[in-house]
């Protein structure tokens, strides 16, 4: 019995140590996000193992720009850069967990980039990129596209060779029916 408790407490004080000393990895999609202007997108960003990253500090940065700061349990917005204020938020539900997930909201082309999120305990900090792509809206069929008019002038003169055909097989035909009729 005590050496059940003796090694309980041995892999609970390893375990403790384990993330304390700096064993936590940070990862972040590896895949580019691609989304649209005026969209609402997550950029993935996790903690493993798992663990509790509500009072720690998270940052993301686009190049210089602070995007989201979050210390002691609280998103710090006067360290945010100006074109982001009101458009970025935490996944705070997630935190518990080590989701360091960033949500930006009415994307601007200005947005498209290299993300980096950061997370620090202590004086390590750790950190891990993730690329967006923001693209306009170009399904717009009001603006003649190049590719769009080549189909329609493709399947036009498509149609306009069948029609002929048609109407070349149905004169040979009454022609021929002609024909059979002045014989007789």
């Amino acid at each position: 019995m005590f050496m059940l408790i003796f090694w309980t407490g041995c892999y609970s004080l390893l375990s403790v140590t384990r993330q304390v000393t700096g064993e936590t990895e940070i990862f972040c999609s590896s895949e580019p996000v691609v989304s649209f202007c005026g969209s609402s997108i997550v950029l993935q960003c996790h903690l493993e193992p798992q663990q509790d990253a509500t009072d720690n500090t998270v940052k993301w940065t686009q190049q210089s720009d602070v995007v989201h700061v979050r210390k002691g349990g609280k998103d710090i917005p006067g360290e945010q850069m100006e074109r982001f204020e009101g458009r970025t938020s935490l996944i705070s539900e997630g935190l518990h967990k080590g989701n360091l997930s960033l949500q930006l909201s009415s994307l601007k082309l200005s947005d498209s980039g290299r993300y980096k999120c950061s997370f620090q305990v202590g004086s390590v900090e750790k950190s891990c990129y993730v690329a967006l792509s923001v693209r306009t809206n170009d399904l717009d069929l009001t603006k003649p596209l190049p590719h769009l008019i080549g189909r329609v002038i493709g399947v036009i003169i498509g149609a306009v060779f069948v029609l002929i055909a048609g109407l070349v097989y149905c004169k040979r035909r009454r022609n021929r029916h002609e024909a059979v009729l002045q014989r007789l």
